[in-house]
């Protein structure tokens, strides 16, 4: 019995040492281990397009790195609403930063995944792929390695207007739209029957009044007075 107990409690002491050594090993090994973090490679950062790219584009490529992840190799997206409000923007300063990042070659938008309207009417951001990384078993393309040169230029969108009622009231200022005015129509003639209001005819004209006595020019009625008379 003694020499069961003897034997169990060196068995133990040895456990524990071996138990202290791996923690220990442990420690050195999780001594440099960074916690999560979005990686920036360096070859990217130091490319000509990253820096000819904007801050806000930049930004906006962190934030979809972070939603992407290397073992799935999934493509990512981010909606203007939600970009405005992770970094502190406005939504058209987001959908213009986009456009940057596509035109640069940080990113390329997924076939059948377009932005587009969902089937409650709500708005759906497109799906992208990070062009430096692997995208459901496709190798990296790198395509802001082949970035042209060309400086992005954005043109927003112009927005429809509302047609503006043909009422003659002076629109909203806000809308910026010029005052309607109805013109008169042209094709309107002026009214030929200048008698009576009750007068269902026109009133005879008689002829014109004149100085002249030649019997030409003369009234039909006149003219008879003047030939009995005369």
């Amino acid at each position: 019995m003694a020499r069961h107990q003897a034997s169990r409690r060196a068995h133990v002491g040895e456990y524990s040492t071996l138990r202290n050594w791996s923690s220990a090993v442990n420690r050195k090994k999780d001594k440099g281990r960074l916690p999560d973090f979005i990686p920036l490679i360096k070859s990217t950062w130091k490319s000509p397009a990253w820096r000819a790219m904007s801050h806000g584009a930049r930004s906006l490529y962190v934030s979809l790195k972070a939603r992407y992840n290397t073992r799935l190799q999934n493509g990512v997206y981010m909606s203007a609403r939600m970009g405005a409000e992770e970094l502190g923007s406005s939504k058209d300063y987001v959908a213009r930063w986009h456009h940057e990042l596509r035109h640069y070659g940080f990113i390329r938008v997924i076939e059948g995944k377009e932005a587009r309207l969902g089937s409650d009417g709500e708005g759906m951001a497109a799906h992208v792929r990070l062009t430096e990384h692997w995208y459901a078993g496709q190798a990296p393309t790198r395509d802001f390695e082949r970035w042209d040169g060309s400086k992005f230029r954005y043109r927003k969108r112009k927005q429809k207007q509302k047609p503006v009622p043909q009422t003659g009231d002076a629109p909203s200022r806000k809308l910026g739209t010029p005052r309607v005015v109805q013109a008169l129509d042209s094709t309107k003639q002026r009214p030929t029957n200048w008698g009576h209001k009750d007068s269902p005819e026109p009133v005879p004209q008689t002829g014109d009044i004149t100085s002249l006595t030649t019997p030409s020019v003369l009234p039909s009625g006149l003219r008879e007075l003047k030939q009995r008379t005369g």
